[in-house]
C-alpha cells in the first residue's frame, strides 16, 4: 500500500479521527495477530469474537490506529478513527484507494470456477503486465478490500474475485473495485438456499455488469444457459468465450489428454494458438478461454496469452492430482462442490481411471435449500452413469446420495459416514494400490482430512 495519513483515511471513510492526524498508514489488518507497524487496524465483529477487544494489542504491535465502531481500551494517544460500521468503512477506504490508480482492474464472479479463472487469467497477462491478483480467496466484502490494499504503482492490471451470498453483494464490491472489465464464468445452483431460484442467482451475479463503464468489456460466456440474460445487463461492449456456442474467443478440435486436460485450438478473429489447459477437467477449457478473453480485450495477442496461461501454477485443493507412495491417484477437489463441478469432476475421474478402479468421496453440497436431497440424488444417479465402482458418501445428505446411485441401473458399493473425520479413519480398509479416487464436497466438511489420510496411510 502507498503510504497515506491517518487524515487522508478520515476523510475517505467519513469517520472521526482522535489523535495524530499526520501519522503515516502503510498498510490495513483486521488480524491483531499479524498487524505490522504501520499498518491501521480494523476492528471488524465476527462470529467467533470481535476485534474491538484486540485494539490494544494491536496499538502494542505498532499499528498507526484503529478503526473502531464503539469505544475501546487502548493506549493513551493511540489514534482511533470512530465510524458507524467497520466493514463498511474497509469497503470506503479500499473504494478510495483503489481511485487512486488508473489501471485495468478485472472483476470475476460466477457461481464456479471463480478462483481458477482468476489464476488462468493473471497468468495469461503476466508477460506483458505486472498482475495484483486477489490472494487464495479474498473476495468478499472483508477480503476485496485487503487484496485492493496490496495495490502498489509498479501494478499494471489488477485481477479480482468476487464472491456473494445474497442480492446487493457483488454491486457492494463492484462498487468498491470498479472493474473495467467484468467477468461471469458461469451461472449454476450454488446459493440456492439463500437466492431461491437460479434466475435469482443470475440477478444476483450480473450486478457485476450494472457498474462497468461504457466503454469497458463484459466478458460472458456462450455457452451458460443465462447468456442472453446476462448481456442483455451489460452497459458497454462484450466479448463472448465458449466451445459449444459461436464465440468470440472460441475453442475447437477439443480433446482430452491422459491426465484429463484439455487440449485444443483456440481462435479469436484472425488469431489463431494452441492451448493446452494445464488443470484437467473439460469443465475448465471454459475458464481458460474467459482468461484468453480477457487478455485480448487488454491488447494480448491470442498465442502470447495462451502460451503464458499454460505457465500457470496449480492451485491447492481444486483439481490438483497426485499419486501416494503405493500407487493410489488421488484427483483432490476438496476446496468447495455443488452439482454442476461434482458432475464435471466426475465425469474427469471417468477419463482419468482409464480401466482403473474409480472411487468416488463425496461430502456434502452445502446451501441448496429445498432442493438439496433431490440435487444430491442426481449427484449420487450421475456416481452410477459414470462407473465408478466404489462411493463413499460424507455428512447429512450421505443417504440421498447412495440413495440416488442405487436407483441406477449400474450402482457402485456403497458406505456412508457421519462426518470427514470417521471415514478418514477407514480409507485404508477401501482403498488398494491402482485405485483412482475423487474427493469432494463443500469447504465446510472438511474433505482435505480424508486427503490427508490417503497419503498416510495408502
Amino acid at each position: 500500500m502507498i503510504a497515506v495519513t491517518l487524515d487522508d483515511v478520515a476523510k475517505a471513510i467519513g469517520g472521526v479521527l482522535s489523535g495524530e492526524r499526520e501519522r503515516p498508514v502503510t498498510g490495513i489488518a483486521i488480524d491483531s495477530r499479524t498487524v505490522q507497524p504501520d499498518q491501521l487496524f480494523f476492528a471488524i465483529p465476527g462470529e467467533r469474537t470481535d476485534g474491538h477487544y484486540y485494539v490494544r494489542m494491536s496499538a502494542e504491535r505498532g499499528a498507526a490506529g484503529a478503526v473502531v465502531a464503539r469505544p475501546v481500551d487502548a493506549p493513551e494517544g493511540f489514534p482511533l478513527l470512530y465510524v458507524a460500521d467497520t466493514i463498511w468503512a474497509l469497503g470506503c477506504l479500499a473504494r478510495w484507494y483503489r481511485g487512486q490508480f488508473d489501471i485495468p482492474v478485472v472483476g470475476i464472479t460466477g457461481s464456479a470456477g471463480k478462483t481458477t479463472t482468476k489464476e488462468m487469467t493473471a497468468a495469461a497477462l503476466r508477460g506483458r503486465h505486472c498482475v495484483l491478483k486477489s490472494p487464495q480467496n479474498l473476495n468478499t466484502e472483508i477480503g476485496l478490500p485487503l487484496a485492493l490494499s496490496q495495490l502498489e504503482p509498479h501494478h499494471t492490471v489488477a485481477v479480482l474475485e468476487m464472491a456473494m451470498r445474497g442480492r446487493g453483494q457483488i454491486d457492494w464490491l463492484t462498487a468498491i473495485a470498479r472493474p473495467t472489465i467484468g467477468v461471469i464464468t458461469n451461472i449454476g445452483w450454488a446459493h440456492l438456499e439463500l437466492l431461491g431460484s437460479r434466475d435469482n442467482i443470475a440477478l444476483a451475479k450480473s450486478e457485476i455488469l450494472y457498474r462497468l463503464p461504457p466503454d469497458g468489456v463484459a466478458v460472458l460466456n456462450a455457452d451458460d444457459d443465462y447468456f442472453e440474460f446476462c448481456r442483455r445487463q451489460a452497459p458497454c461492449p462484450v466479448l463472448t468465450f465458449g466451445w459449444r456456442c459461436p464465440a468470440a474467443v472460441r475453442a475447437s478440435k477439443v480433446q482430452l489428454d491422459g491426465e484429463g486436460r484439455a487440449v485444443c485450438v483456440v481462435r479469436y478473429g484472425r488469431e489463431r494458438a494452441h492451448l493446452h489447459v494445464p488443470v484437467p477437467g473439460q469443465h475448465h477449457l471454459s475458464n481458460a478461454l474467459a482468461a484468453l478473453a480477457v487478455a485480448v480485450a487488454l491488447g494480448v495477442p491470442l498465442k502470447e496469452a495462451a502460451i503464458s496461461l499454460q505457465q500457470m501454477e496449480a492451485v491447492d485443493q481444486r483439481m490438483q492430482v497426485h499419486r501416494t507412495p503405493k500407487q493410489v491417484t488421488v484427483l483432490d477437489d476438496t476446496y468447495n462442490a455443488n452439482p454442476a463441478s461434482v458432475k464435471a469432476a466426475l465425469h474427469t475421474l471417468e477419463h482419468l481411471a482409464n480401466g482403473s478402479r474409480r472411487v468416488v468421496v463425496l461430502g456434502d453440497m452445502l446451501e441448496l435449500g429445498e432442493q438439496a436431497p433431490q440435487l444430491h440424488r442426481e449427484v449420487g444417479r450421475e456416481v452410477a452413469r459414470t462407473g465408478a465402482q466404489m462411493l463413499i458418501a460424507v455428512g447429512e445428505m450421505a443417504d440421498e446420495v447412495t440413495q440416488g446411485a442405487s436407483e441406477s441401473g449400474n450402482p457402485p458399493a456403497c458406505l456412508v459416514y457421519p462426518d470427514s473425520r470417521s471415514a478418514a479413519h477407514d480409507v485404508e480398509q477401501w482403498l488398494k494400490p491402482g485405485d483412482v479416487v475423487l474427493v469432494k464436497g463443500s469447504r465446510a466438511l472438511q474433505m482435505e482430512l480424508i486427503v490427508k489420510a490417503i497419503f498416510e496411510d495408502c
